[in-house]
């Protein structure tokens, strides 16, 4: 009898303590709805299935350093990884630093040839020549003057066509060519009058025609969405005919601006979203604004600051892991610094 009940109570501790122990699960870090009882491979990836940790206490801060507040966005907002796990998955980070970037803007083009503007330009010429219209007040004179612009004149061009032929616009200059170039509604902002430009046709694949962008319509191309820019480009044995097609490449030169790598900006379709490192093993998902995009950065107009670590590989595989262990991911409201 005593055997017996001695058997019962090591049953009971034994049946607690495995009731206590929480079964592992695995996942896969490219497809996070799919998890197992065991370590294996995805069956759709058939990558390695990783385990899933459980949170870890924030027992280790020292209490007097963090508000509550401070607790809680901890606790909903960060994620923690151990090395081996970072490594596992291929975490890499860079500073947030400010940078000169560059960018190239590509862009179709044609070499000038606009018989609206060159007819424009002719009424205008004949307004002009009427004694009345030399007067400021004259409203023909002034409605002909803004159509010229709208088509895309400046008021020096206006002054130098008004005083040659028009016909250089369908025929270009002697020595050079008059090349319009359209400009995607994205990139408006960065393309400047002054700036270099290169050109090149099919019909000659062996030259490059350089030259400087002149001016900008002032109405967009509400089909396309772009903009036209009137471009001078060099063209000593007049070889570029009108009408004729062009490859265009302008160069723009930005300001010192605080960039990140390309890689390291999620675009989730409503938010971009960089995940910085905190401390060893904690990241943070933050939601930025971004401003211009060369080749290999993109400028950061909110939500970091210089010197911040921000993930740059892995970043897709960390966000899946987040999106499973995180209470709340951030909203379009960006973190700021104390």
């Amino acid at each position: 009898m005593k055997y017996k009940f001695i058997f019962i109570i090591i049953a009971l501790v034994f049946a607690i303590g495995c009731k206590g122990k929480k079964k592992d699960v695995y996942y896969c870090p490219m497809h996070p709805d799919y998890t197992s009882d065991r370590f294996g491979q995805c069956p759709i990836c058939n990558m390695d299935l990783v385990l899933k940790e459980e949170p870890k206490s924030n027992d280790a801060h020292d209490p007097h350093k963090e508000t509550a507040a401070d607790a809680k966005q901890e606790d909903n907002n960060t994620l923690i990884l151990n090395e081996e796990k970072q490594a596992l998955i291929g975490i890499k980070t860079e500073m947030a630093e400010n940078r000169k970037i560059s960018k190239t803007i590509y862009s179709s083009g044609t070499v000038a040839y606009d018989p609206d503007l060159y007819t424009a330009l002719v009424e205008y010429k004949e307004i002009l020549k009427n004694p009345i219209a030399d007067s400021s007040s004259n409203q023909v004179a002034s409605a002909a003057r803004v159509k010229l612009t709208q088509l895309g004149l400046s008021d020096e061009q206006i002054r130098y066509y008004s005083s040659r032929n028009p016909s250089e616009l369908i025929s270009g200059r002697k020595g050079s060519s008059l090349i319009f170039s359209q400009i995607y509604e994205k990139d408006i902002n960065l393309v400047k009058k002054g700036m270099p430009i290169k050109v090149t046709s099919s019909s000659f694949p062996d030259k490059i025609f350089v030259g400087t962008i002149i001016s900008l319509d002032a109405v967009l191309d509400s089909q396309n969405r772009t903009l036209r820019a009137h471009s001078i480009v060099k063209d000593p044995s007049n070889l570029l005919k009108p009408q004729m097609f062009a490859d265009v490449e302008i160069s723009v030169e930005l300001d010192d601006a605080l960039t990140v790598p390309s890689s390291a900006i999620i675009n989730t379709g409503r938010h971009r979203i960089v995940y910085t490192r905190v401390s060893n093993d904690r990241f943070r998902p933050v939601c930025v604004i971004t401003g211009a995009e060369s080749d290999q950065y993109v400028q950061i107009i909110e939500g970091l600051e210089e010197g911040d670590e921000v993930v740059t590989e892995a970043n897709f595989l960390l966000d899946s892991e987040a999106k499973m262990n995180l209470k709340s991911m951030p909203s379009m409201k960006t973190h700021k610094h104390e």
